[in-house]
């Protein structure tokens, strides 16, 4: 299991990626690279820039994929994961039951924090991948002889401590798609697709993601290089603008 949060990882232009299970998943996690971001008006303290949060667990047949984007505070996104870390063990094995795990791990308290969340399942048993997902983070298929294909789709909502109704599952875009051995599940925040704050149309789209697939198809090194990327920005335009989570692994 990795569990990477943002109140760790706080240095700019930098990123920490670890990897696991003979290199089938790998994750990534950066404040990114510019200080000054027009971001800043949604981080409740300074000194802790960096509010996403990511839950990486791969055992036997199944991984599940967690990604956490907070504002105003990195409480939401770090407690929900923290919490979720010790439920889910052994990995849901159907919608359902990963239902059951988001109602359990909800973190009740007073604060203004709030957090996306994309949870994902991939079930290599059955070549299924399943979850559920609030807010704007993206899960994406590469497959080496088709375009990419985002699974999931973005909503408004988000998940508030302070408010038990905002988990709800019908406030939820919930999924549930067949994929193939060899594909890769790419998950990432919005860090990566609006890396130029707000501007999503000169942020990296999935034309960029096809192409960097294409020179590196295995999960570490494509992480590494969309991570980069992010930091970079899309020339000529700015990059690193807001943080960064992401997570790969293989069917």
């Amino acid at each position: 299991m990795i569990l990477l949060l943002g109140i760790t990882e706080n240095e700019y232009g930098q990123f920490t990626q670890k990897t696991q299970a003979r290199n089938r998943s790998s994750c990534t996690l950066s404040v990114g690279s510019d200080p000054l971001s027009p971001a800043r008006i949604y981080k409740a303290r300074h000194d802790v820039p960096n509010e996403d949060a990511l839950l990486l667990i791969d055992e036997g047949p199944r991984t599940l994929l967690a990604i956490a984007d907070s504002h105003f505070g990195h409480e939401a996104s770090h407690n929900l994961l923290q919490q979720f870390s010790t439920l889910a063990t052994p990995i849901p094995d159907n919608p359902l039951a990963a239902l059951d795990y988001l109602r359990e791990s909800r973190p009740f308290f007073d604060s203004p924090s709030e957090t996306t969340l994309l949870l994902a399942i991939l079930d290599r048993s059955c070549n299924q991948v399943f979850g559920y997902s609030f807010g704007d983070s993206s899960l994406v298929c590469l497959d080496p002889t088709d375009p990419p294909r985002q699974i999931n789709e973005h909503n408004s909502c988000f998940l508030s401590p302070s408010h038990p109704d905002s988990f709800d599952p019908r406030l939820a875009r919930e999924f549930s798609t067949s994929v193939h051995p060899g594909d890769l599940l790419l998950a990432y925040s919005d860090g990566v697709d609006a890396c130029h704050y707000n501007h999503p149309e000169t942020s990296i789209t999935l034309a960029h993601i096809h192409r960097l697939y294409q020179g590196h198809p295995h999960p570490a090194p494509i992480l590494e290089a969309l991570t980069e990327l992010a930091l970079q920005g899309v020339p000529p335009n700015p990059g690193g603008q807001d943080n960064i989570a992401t997570i790969c692994t293989r069917v």
